[in-house]
């Protein structure tokens, strides 16, 4: 019997927007963010159409036996890297199913080649975010994997 409950692995993106001077930040900032958490907006476009572009990556490589289910979430807070405060969101990735496909799945999860696609296919969609709302915004998004995880 299936155990869609049972976590096999997961995955943490890390982004981090770079303005081009600090007016592009401000009106950034009401995109980005609802007071100190991530705008509700912004983290459905994270959370949504990423699922759906890992779940393929996975089924290109892997049929699942059994019924495999990624979840999302996006958060948002602000750090400093050396005296200048940055803006860092989070995007993680779980993916929960049968314990007989937690090898596969966590292989391809932590391959490098799927983390740099779902980072492109990533940047793809944050680039058309800000051009859709402020075509004139301009930002270098830089994306790392912070984080894999096993159970």
């Amino acid at each position: 019997m299936s155990d869609p409950t049972n976590e096999l692995c997961g995955i943490t993106i890390d982004i981090t927007p770079g303005y081009s001077n600090a007016n592009i930040r401000k009106q950034c900032r009401t995109l980005l963010w609802e007071n100190d958490e991530i705008n509700s907006k912004f983290k459905r476009v994270l959370e949504g159409a990423n699922i759906q572009y890992m779940t393929l990556l996975i089924n290109r490589q892997f049929t699942p036996p059994s019924y495999l289910r990624v979840c999302t979430d996006a958060s948002g807070y602000e750090d400093s890297d050396e005296g200048t405060r940055i803006e860092v969101f989070s995007l993680d990735f779980d993916f929960y199913g049968d314990a007989e496909m937690e090898e596969k799945v966590s292989d391809i999860v932590m391959d490098d080649s799927t983390g740099r696609a779902i980072c492109k296919q990533l940047r793809t969609i944050l680039v058309r975010y800000i051009a859709e709302i402020l075509p004139d915004a301009k930002l270098k998004w830089q994306l790392e994997i912070a984080e894999y995880r096993q159970q």
